[in-house]
């Protein structure tokens, strides 16, 4: 099978929106770390350093089996 040649016209708009997805990018990453701050600071203050920890994992389309348990000790991060 032949490759056809890829025509001006689709490489011209192929840049415009690429940079647009990246744009709305980063612009979702930058609302969710703001809402994810709160979070992130109540359990910190929450839960002590080196308590370990329980992700339950439900099952999905995506591939996760279901699971609990404790995961071990608390990461640095």
């Amino acid at each position: 099978m032949a490759r056809r040649p890829v025509r001006p016209a689709a490489t011209g708009a192929t840049r415009p929106l690429v940079i647009a997805v990246l744009g709305l990018h980063a612009v979702e990453y930058v609302d969710v770390g703001h809402r994810i701050g709160p979070v992130a600071a109540a359990t910190e203050a929450t839960v002590p350093p080196g308590a370990p920890l329980v992700y339950p994992a439900v099952p999905s389309r995506h591939g996760c089996a279901p699971s609990s348990g404790p995961t071990g000790p608390a990461r640095a991060g």
